[in-house]
């Protein structure tokens, strides 16, 4: 039963989720697997599709721009998204904009 009829918008829905874990063969690797959804409530079709492959998940503190720069290199930004998140809730230091000076 499809809960698009309960948002009284579409006949039409897409949906998708994905996790990080240990690879399927050995443990040893990162291993992303994505699930995508696509329903349209009107022709009662359902499409489900599945990719998984090795991931990359590489963590970094860094205290400087300089660190952070050498790192989103490393990291391949911006092809590959970095997440910042501050030392703590009142950090002062905002490396955003250092980001954006980032060769491709």
């Amino acid at each position: 039963m499809s809960a698009l009829p309960n948002t009284h918008c579409s006949k039409i829905g897409i949906d998708s989720e994905g996790s990080f874990g240990p690879d399927p063969y050995a443990g040893f690797f990162t291993w992303n697997t994505e699930i995508l959804l696509w329903i349209d409530d009107e022709l009662s079709i359902e499409v489900t599709g599945i990719a998984s492959g090795p991931a990359q998940s590489i963590h970094r503190e860094v205290k400087t721009v300089k660190e952070l720069l050498n790192f989103a290199i490393e990291a391949k930004f911006p092809e590959h998204h970095l997440v910042l998140r501050p030392e703590h809730q009142g950090h002062q230091q905002n490396y955003y904009g250092a980001l954006q000076a980032c060769p491709s």
